[in-house]
């Protein structure tokens, strides 16, 4: 969410957002079960890619989901309005943090 709050005006390939993923949490490509017909990688992508966009935000009306065709495996994802309406998304700011109150 954080990913297409950032980044989801433009029309980006879902690989954008599953390389950004897996590029913070590089050990869970580890945990994927090697099958054979696809890396490690490849199958971690397309796994992200549908059950975060497929199953998940595009079930809600979250995002815009755009191939060429039916068979093409490239997808095209773009946030909604409703999403800017029900999402938002700053930067955590330390600096700004107020102290606790030490009396609670």
């Amino acid at each position: 969410m954080i990913l297409l709050a950032k980044y989801g005006a433009a029309k980006r390939i879902d690989k954008f957002y599953s390389d950004k993923y897996f590029n913070a949490f590089p050990d869970l490509i580890t945990k994927i079960q090697d099958l054979g017909f696809e890396t490690k990688e490849e199958s971690a992508r397309r796994c992200y890619s549908i059950r975060t966009f497929d199953r998940f935000i595009d079930y809600f009306g979250l995002i815009k989901i755009e191939t060429t065709n039916r068979w093409d495996t490239d997808k095209f994802i773009m946030k909604t309005e409703l999403f800017d309406k029900l999402i938002k998304s700053t930067p955590h700011n330390r600096a700004g943090h107020p102290a606790r109150n030490s009396d609670s």
